[in-house]
This record gives structure tokens, sequence and C-alpha cells, in this order.
């Protein structure tokens, strides 16, 4: 018998508050979590930036922050930092650099052990594959907090890439989500008609 759904169910209540603590706990590492992603940001900028010099203008259209659809299931737990010009789905017109956010996926393994504690309760012999399945509830569960920060790293991110010399479309369009599907706009870098630098819009705004 599949208990998936019912392990799911009676940690309902457990993961709303864990959640609501992971919201907080990315909210006050919003710097810290930007100081991580900088470093792949100039990396990707300098990436690009070659391909431009390489191949002709590619001026940047969309930059785009996702995770891979894979990494639950593989516990790679890496997300992709990329940008592109007006062609996003075509491979070769972006550039990509990967790596694992260590701040989102934090005390997961904590998490787990008060998790198998709860099951205990109430579930006998928990098998290794409803584990792994309530592990990815977890970690999609951690995703989706940490999307509530992606407006602050996209309008940090702006900045440095209005700042790098990089050729850019009069808009950029930022968007996070998972790779490739369903992405979302967190906002827009717009360059001002007078010359003045380009500002940082939140979507919505």
């Amino acid at each position: 018998m599949d208990r998936r759904k019912d392990l799911e169910d009676y940690l309902e209540e457990y993961r709303k508050k864990r959640g609501e603590k992971k919201r907080e706990r990315l909210k006050e590492q919003e710097n810290q979590m930007f100081s991580a992603i900088e470093g792949g940001l100039k990396l990707l900028i300098e990436k690009h930036g070659r391909k431009q010099r390489e191949e002709g203008e590619n001026r940047v259209n969309y930059v785009f922050l996702c995770r891979l659809l894979s990494s639950s299931y593989t516990d790679s737990r890496e997300i992709v930092l990329g940008m592109s010009d007006s062609f996003l789905y075509l491979d070769e017109r972006k550039s990509l650099v990967c790596w694992s956010l260590s701040v989102l996926y934090e005390g997961i393994e904590e998490d787990m052990a008060q998790v198998r504690k709860l099951l205990q309760k109430r579930f006998i012999r928990l098998e290794e594959f409803e584990l792994f399945y309530i592990k990815k509830k977890l970690l999609d569960d951690n995703w989706e907090q940490f999307q509530d920060s992606v407006s602050f790293l996209a309008g940090q991110a702006a900045g440095v890439l209005a700042h790098s010399g990089i050729l850019l479309e009069d808009e950029v369009i930022f968007l996070y989500g998972n790779y490739m599907d369903d992405m979302k706009i967190a906002g827009t870098l717009r360059r001002k008609k007078d010359g003045e630098e380009a500002d940082y819009v939140p979507y919505g705004r």
C-alpha cells in the first residue's frame, strides 16, 4: 500500500510551522545569499561577455535563477544562474553557471531526523522510498520559501549587471522558477532614455 499521501497529510502542521521559520531565516540571510550568488554572477558576466565578443552582439535580454527539476531526485541541490538574448529557449544563445546555494538547504538532515521521530509515532516500518518522498517535499518547501527573497536578490544582481560593461537590451527581465519551465518575473532593469543609470523595477510596480 502506498502511504506517501498519508505521511504527507500527517506532517501538514509540522511543515507549515517549519516553513514559517525557514522563510524568516532566509529573509535574515538575504545579504549572505547574494554574496554567494555574486561570485557566480560575475563569472556569468565574464562568460557571456566572451560570447558577445566572439559571436556578435548577443545583448542580454533575460537573466534567470532556477532550480533543476532533477535536483530533488538526485540530491545534487543544484541551481542555475543564466543569461540570454531574446531567444531564451535556444541553448546556444544562453550562458549558464551551476552551483549549490548551501544556505537554502542547511538543516535538512536535522529536519529529516525530526520528521522520522514524528512519523514513527503513527506509522510502523517506514520505508526508505517514503522518507525520500518526504525529504523531496521539504526541499520543495525550501525552494518555495526562498522565492520570497528573489526580488531582493534580483535587485542586487541588477546593480552589478548595470555597471558590468556587458551589452544589455533596453529592458532586461529577471526570471526565477524551475529551469525552462513555468518561470516567473521578479523584475526588470530598464534603461532610461536620457542616458541616466538604468533602474531596477520589481514586478508589479
